[in-house]
């Protein structure tokens, strides 16, 4: 597997005396990354009461950067970390996920094969499956397939699949692809759906990879002690402020699978 860049944006309350209590979640994610992905070049972009940077492992190959204070929500942090990736194709990694020994690989395994049987393709985001995520990325969903004969899986889990819509829990994107839509929303909920509809205006596809990744979830915005309906409504009135256009066309919108891209078992 050739060199690849990871890109985390966390954020965590709490007292500065517990450190591990605060970054428990991001040390897990990279103390699994420095066992699965021990050449990975790990940015760290982080905001809360101390620095996570004692506490991660020795031997992750890991740049860590404090957050600026205007990097309020999601969208912002992200971007922020981004600028300190210097190579055009890097996977976005939620900070509350434990990777698989395989997870990467096996990614980074499907981006080429979408390369090479779509030639010329844009790829938005590639996304992992996992089991806290909504739509075709969830392994509860069948997605077209029928379980094996033992019921531990469904054999569509074998399958790249294309879709409109993906949430970049872990997935793969470039710097070109995010340029070409100004970059993420300053937004902590629905910036993955505007990031995906915004692709599509432009030509670019998603997909649901057969790599899988453990997701503990919304443990940013918990720390935090916000509501999702507060989260909601923040979103509902800044796209409304600002992006009408996709709140309409969102409302139109029915989301499902398209045709499936069968690869072969690894």
């Amino acid at each position: 597997m050739h060199m690849v860049t990871m890109v985390i944006a966390t954020a965590r309350t709490g007292r500065s005396e517990s450190p591990q209590e605060i970054w428990g979640d991001l040390i897990i994610l990279c103390q699994s990354i420095a066992c699965y992905v021990p050449d990975a070049d790990v940015v760290v972009a982080w905001k809360g009461p101390c620095s996570p940077l004692p506490f991660l492992p020795k031997n992750l190959k890991a740049r860590v950067f404090c957050q600026p204070e205007r990097c309020d929500n999601f969208g912002k942090a992200f971007e922020f970390a981004i600028k300190h990736v210097s190579v055009e194709e890097f996977l976005i990694v939620n900070d509350d996920t434990v990777l698989l020994p395989n997870t990467v690989s096996t990614l980074l395994d499907d981006v080429s094969y979408i390369k090479k049987e779509v030639p010329g393709v844009d790829i938005g985001f590639l996304a992992a499956r996992s089991n806290y995520v909504c739509g075709p990325q969830n392994i509860r969903n069948p997605n077209g397939g029928a379980p094996d004969p033992g019921f531990n899986f469904y054999n569509s889990e074998q399958t790249v699949i294309e879709t409109d819509r993906v949430s970049p829990i872990l997935a793969w994107t470039s710097k070109t692809a995010l340029d070409a839509i100004g970059g993420f929303p300053p937004l902590h909920w629905f910036s993955d759906d505007l990031m995906c509809w915004d692709w599509q205006q432009k030509g670019y596809r998603h997909f649901v990879s057969r790599a899988y990744v453990h997701h503990i979830g919304q443990r940013s915005t918990a720390h935090r002690e916000v509501t999702n309906q507060t989260l909601h409504d923040e979103a509902m009135s800044w796209l409304g402020t600002h992006r009408p256009d996709f709140l309409t066309a969102r409302a139109l919108l029915h989301t499902a699978p398209l045709a499936g891209m069968a690869t072969s078992s690894k």
